[in-house]
Protein backbone atom coordinates (compact mmCIF):
# COMPACT_ATOMS: atom_id res chain seq x y z
CA UNK A 1 0.00 0.00 0.00
CA UNK A 2 1.44 3.55 -0.80
CA UNK A 3 2.45 6.01 1.66
CA UNK A 4 -0.21 8.28 0.61
CA UNK A 5 -3.33 5.55 0.81
CA UNK A 6 -1.08 5.06 4.82
CA UNK A 7 -1.53 8.72 5.31
CA UNK A 8 -4.97 8.92 4.17
CA UNK A 9 -5.93 6.30 6.56
CA UNK A 10 -4.29 7.59 9.17
CA UNK A 11 -5.94 10.86 9.05
CA UNK A 12 -9.47 8.96 9.42
CA UNK A 13 -7.98 7.46 12.23
CA UNK A 14 -6.57 10.08 13.87
CA UNK A 15 -10.25 12.20 13.05
CA UNK A 16 -12.01 9.46 14.69
CA UNK A 17 -9.86 9.82 17.98
CA UNK A 18 -9.75 13.92 17.67
CA UNK A 19 -13.99 13.11 17.38
CA UNK A 20 -14.05 11.03 20.57
CA UNK A 21 -13.05 14.09 22.52
CA UNK A 22 -15.67 16.29 21.59
CA UNK A 23 -18.51 17.24 23.76
CA UNK A 24 -21.11 15.02 24.35
CA UNK A 25 -23.16 17.85 23.60
CA UNK A 26 -23.10 17.72 19.95
CA UNK A 27 -25.39 19.47 17.94
CA UNK A 28 -28.45 17.49 16.65
CA UNK A 29 -28.88 15.88 13.31
CA UNK A 30 -32.17 16.05 11.22
CA UNK A 31 -32.97 12.22 10.63
CA UNK A 32 -34.14 12.60 7.14
CA UNK A 33 -29.93 13.93 7.12
CA UNK A 34 -29.16 10.78 8.23
CA UNK A 35 -30.99 8.28 6.42
CA UNK A 36 -29.73 10.09 2.99
CA UNK A 37 -25.98 9.69 4.21
CA UNK A 38 -24.04 7.30 1.63
CA UNK A 39 -23.28 4.18 3.53
CA UNK A 40 -19.65 4.14 3.97
CA UNK A 41 -17.50 2.54 0.25
CA UNK A 42 -14.12 2.01 -0.81
CA UNK A 43 -12.45 2.44 2.42
CA UNK A 44 -9.64 0.43 3.90
CA UNK A 45 -8.23 1.19 6.77
CA UNK A 46 -5.06 -0.50 8.22
CA UNK A 47 -4.39 0.10 11.36
CA UNK A 48 -0.43 1.62 12.64
CA UNK A 49 -1.05 1.53 16.20
CA UNK A 50 -2.95 0.91 19.29
CA UNK A 51 -0.84 1.36 22.32
CA UNK A 52 -1.55 2.72 25.59
CA UNK A 53 2.33 2.93 26.67
CA UNK A 54 5.17 4.74 24.43
CA UNK A 55 8.50 2.91 22.84
CA UNK A 56 10.04 2.89 26.12
CA UNK A 57 7.08 1.40 28.13
CA UNK A 58 6.20 4.48 29.88
CA UNK A 59 2.37 5.03 30.28
CA UNK A 60 0.76 7.75 27.90
CA UNK A 61 0.10 10.75 30.40
CA UNK A 62 -2.47 13.29 28.02
CA UNK A 63 -1.30 16.62 28.41
CA UNK A 64 -3.33 18.85 30.70
CA UNK A 65 -3.68 22.18 29.61
CA UNK A 66 -6.51 24.80 28.90
CA UNK A 67 -5.01 25.41 26.02
CA UNK A 68 -4.52 22.26 23.58
CA UNK A 69 -3.29 22.37 20.68
CA UNK A 70 -2.86 19.39 17.93
CA UNK A 71 0.41 19.98 15.88
CA UNK A 72 1.09 17.66 12.91
CA UNK A 73 3.57 17.82 10.79
CA UNK A 74 5.88 15.84 8.45
CA UNK A 75 9.82 15.79 8.77
CA UNK A 76 12.22 15.13 5.97
CA UNK A 77 15.67 13.65 7.27
CA UNK A 78 18.15 13.03 4.57
CA UNK A 79 20.98 10.36 3.97
CA UNK A 80 23.04 11.14 7.21
CA UNK A 81 20.32 13.27 9.10
CA UNK A 82 19.71 13.62 12.82
CA UNK A 83 17.17 15.48 14.82
CA UNK A 84 20.03 15.62 17.70
CA UNK A 85 20.02 14.52 21.19
CA UNK A 86 16.65 15.90 22.95
CA UNK A 87 13.39 14.56 25.14
CA UNK A 88 9.70 15.16 24.94
CA UNK A 89 7.98 16.71 27.75
CA UNK A 90 4.27 14.98 26.10
CA UNK A 91 4.24 11.81 23.97
CA UNK A 92 3.74 12.22 19.84
CA UNK A 93 2.42 9.69 17.63
CA UNK A 94 5.20 8.97 14.61
CA UNK A 95 4.51 7.54 11.80
CA UNK A 96 7.23 6.35 8.96
CA UNK A 97 5.96 7.64 5.85
CA UNK A 98 9.07 6.08 4.12
CA UNK A 99 12.35 5.01 5.20
CA UNK A 100 14.15 3.81 7.97
CA UNK A 101 14.44 5.56 11.58
CA UNK A 102 16.95 4.41 13.89
CA UNK A 103 16.37 5.61 17.08
CA UNK A 104 18.85 5.49 19.81
CA UNK A 105 18.56 6.15 23.98
CA UNK A 106 21.69 7.83 25.79
CA UNK A 107 21.73 4.11 27.29
CA UNK A 108 23.00 3.20 23.84
CA UNK A 109 19.77 1.06 23.31
CA UNK A 110 18.64 1.73 20.04
CA UNK A 111 14.98 1.10 17.95
CA UNK A 112 14.20 0.34 14.50
CA UNK A 113 11.26 1.70 12.69
CA UNK A 114 10.61 1.23 9.13
CA UNK A 115 7.64 2.61 6.26
CA UNK A 116 4.79 1.66 7.56
CA UNK A 117 5.39 1.28 11.54
CA UNK A 118 4.29 3.61 13.95
CA UNK A 119 5.03 4.24 17.88
CA UNK A 120 4.60 6.62 20.43
CA UNK A 121 7.54 8.59 21.48
CA UNK A 122 8.68 8.25 25.06
CA UNK A 123 8.75 10.96 27.45
CA UNK A 124 11.97 12.44 29.69
CA UNK A 125 14.24 10.12 27.83
CA UNK A 126 17.28 11.76 25.95
CA UNK A 127 17.48 10.45 22.27
CA UNK A 128 18.62 11.27 19.12
CA UNK A 129 16.55 10.20 15.70
CA UNK A 130 18.51 9.38 12.67
CA UNK A 131 18.38 8.43 8.88
CA UNK A 132 20.88 5.62 8.31
CA UNK A 133 19.67 5.07 5.05
CA UNK A 134 20.78 6.27 1.49
CA UNK A 135 17.40 7.99 0.64
CA UNK A 136 15.44 10.61 2.79
CA UNK A 137 13.51 9.62 5.68
CA UNK A 138 9.88 10.93 6.18
CA UNK A 139 8.22 10.69 9.57
CA UNK A 140 4.60 12.15 9.95
CA UNK A 141 4.91 13.42 13.86
CA UNK A 142 1.42 14.03 15.89
CA UNK A 143 1.56 15.86 18.88
CA UNK A 144 -1.05 17.06 21.67
CA UNK A 145 0.43 19.84 23.21
CA UNK A 146 -0.02 22.95 24.83
CA UNK A 147 -0.75 25.53 22.46
CA UNK A 148 2.41 28.20 21.79
CA UNK A 149 4.32 25.92 23.23
CA UNK A 150 7.37 23.74 22.50
CA UNK A 151 6.78 20.06 23.48
CA UNK A 152 10.94 19.08 22.77
CA UNK A 153 14.04 20.01 24.99
CA UNK A 154 17.60 20.03 23.00
CA UNK A 155 21.02 19.36 24.62
CA UNK A 156 23.31 22.41 24.71
CA UNK A 157 25.95 22.48 22.03
CA UNK A 158 29.53 23.70 23.32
Amino acid sequence: MNSSIRLAALTVFLSGIVCMGASAQEPPIPRNRLLEAPVSHGLAVEPVLKTSTTVLGQPIDYTKTTAPEVVSVVQVFQPGGETGWHYHLHSSHIYVLEGTLELEMLDGTKREFKTGQGYMESVNVWHNGRNKGSQPLRLLVVSFIEKEKSNNVFGKTE
